[in-house]
C-alpha cells in the first residue's frame, strides 16, 4: 500500500508541476495577444481621430470655397449671370 502511495506521489507531483507550467505558458500567450490587440486598437483610434479631423477640414465652407476658386477656377456669379426661376403653384409638380 505504501508503494502505491509513493508511486502515485512520484507520478502526480511532476504531472502537477507540468500542468502548472503549461497553464502559465497559456496565460502568458493570452497576455501577449491582448497587448497586441490593444496596440492595434490604439492605432485604429489614432487613425480615426486623424480621419475625422481631415474630414472636418476638407468639408469646411472655407476650404470648399478655396478649392473651388483655385482648382476649378470658379467665381461668384455677377448679377447678369443669375436666372430667376418661378415655380407653379404646388411646388412645380404636374
Amino acid at each position: 500500500m505504501k508503494r502505491v502511495v509513493l508511486f502515485g506521489s512520484l507520478l502526480l507531483i511532476p504531472l502537477g508541476l507540468l500542468l502548472a507550467a503549461w497553464q502559465t505558458y497559456g496565460y502568458y500567450q493570452l497576455q501577449q495577444e491582448i497587448q497586441g490587440m490593444e496596440r492595434e486598437q490604439q492605432a485604429l483610434v489614432d487613425d480615426n481621430r486623424r480621419l475625422v479631423a481631415e474630414y472636418a477640414f476638407a468639408t469646411s465652407p472655407g476650404t470648399i470655397e478655396k478649392r473651388a476658386s483655385q482648382e476649378l477656377h470658379m467665381t461668384w456669379p455677377n448679377q447678369n449671370q443669375m436666372i430667376a426661376l418661378k415655380l407653379k403653384d404646388g411646388g412645380g409638380k404636374p
